[in-house]
């Protein structure tokens, strides 16, 4: 099975997400729908894992260890694969976040074409497609995060992960 994790995104950014993907439709239609993941921020590229228990018994230790925080969008960003392009949130990194993608690479193992590592940029996808063209603009934009998410398939196509098991996130503690 080939896993990959990430952070949920809150509802506000789920319907931006949609928006902006009905948005894109209309003017372009090589495009793959992603509605069947939520957003999400993801923090650990797709990986080969053979227990799955032992999978999920160690996300959700990893999960009891963070508050819910939130995460900063800066702009809508365009990258290209070699396989088709991607708009994305770009999302301001934190020492948080990248401490947190390095204590998983710690954990799990990466595949030789993973982009995990040094150069690995924290975003949430919005379209996926070829030809894609748009208005990328800074934005001023926020999300909630309160899980962690498993995604798996069988497959390594976008298209095919589903989401695995969500893992609650620890309650912001509050000053008395």
């Amino acid at each position: 099975m080939r896993y990959c994790i990430g952070f949920l995104c809150d509802d506000n950014t789920n319907q931006f997400r949609e928006q902006y993907y009905k948005k894109v439709k209309e003017t372009h239609t090589n495009i793959k729908p992603l509605g069947h993941l939520p957003a999400h921020i993801t923090v650990k590229s797709p990986f080969d894992f053979e227990d799955e228990e032992l999978l999920i018994k160690k996300i959700e230790e990893l999960a009891k260890e963070i508050e819910c925080f939130s995460v900063a969008y800066r702009k809508i960003e365009r990258i290209e694969t070699e396989i088709y392009e991607i708009l994305w949130l770009d999302v301001i990194e934190t020492g948080f976040l990248r401490n947190f993608h390095n204590k998983l690479l710690k954990i799990f193992p990466s595949s030789e074409t993973s982009y995990d590592g040094d150069g690995f940029h924290f975003h949430t996808t919005l379209v996926i497609g070829n030809d894609l063209s748009d208005d990328l603009s800074s934005i001023s934009m926020t999300t909630e995060i309160n899980a962690l998410i498993l995604m798996a398939t069988d497959e390594d196509h976008i298209e095919d992960y589903k989401v695995l098991k969500a893992f609650r996130l620890k309650e912001k503690e509050s000053w008395h």
